[in-house]
């Protein structure tokens, strides 16, 4: 994981470097078009902005009174006023070991009338150099369906990951 970072770092700030000396500006720049006039695809807006990720529980989420981890820190979530007819994703990160948070979202869940399936996870030795437990569970009431993975690292960090669907 430092390894990762580490080099996530050393690509981002090659790329802010390589950015910031070029002294033309957005608004400067133009782009001309090298495919024929007959061509039938719309030009790409790259000034058009993504709805930014969020660090809190989407407002959906919250509106149906799901369980919020205990002692988890969102690291990302789809943005607070995503839909449900997309899908909604929350990863959290906690130091409960993968079986205790699945024991927490069942308990949770199941007060909540909503019902329980497991998924088996796929192990190989790669897999298990990495992770020292993995679950997952789906959670399903009136045709939405939440879906659980938590992956307990060796190092002892779980990452949780949710996923929230119609």
């Amino acid at each position: 994981m430092k390894n990762t970072l580490l080099l996530f770092t050393l690509i981002f700030s090659i790329c802010l470097i390589s950015c910031s000396s070029d002294s033309t500006t957005a608004e400067e720049t133009t782009t001309t078009s090298t495919k024929p006039e007959t061509a039938t695809t719309e030009p790409i807006d790259i000034n058009k902005k993504k709805k930014a990720l969020s660090t809190e529980y989407p407002t959906v989420y919250k509106d149906m009174s799901l369980p919020q981890l205990p002692e988890g820190t969102i690291m990302r979530a789809s943005p607070v006023d995503a839909t449900i007819d997309k899908n909604v994703t929350i990863t959290i990160k906690t130091d409960k070991s993968a079986n205790s948070v699945k024991e927490y979202y069942v308990a949770e869940m199941d007060k909540l009338g909503w019902e329980k399936t497991d998924i088996k996870m796929q192990s190989n030795e790669k897999i298990s150099k990495i992770f020292k437990e993995r679950i997952a569970s789906s959670f399903t009431k009136d045709g939405v369906t939440l879906f659980l993975s938590a992956n307990q690292r060796i190092d002892g960090e779980t990452y949780v990951n949710l996923r929230l669907k119609k």
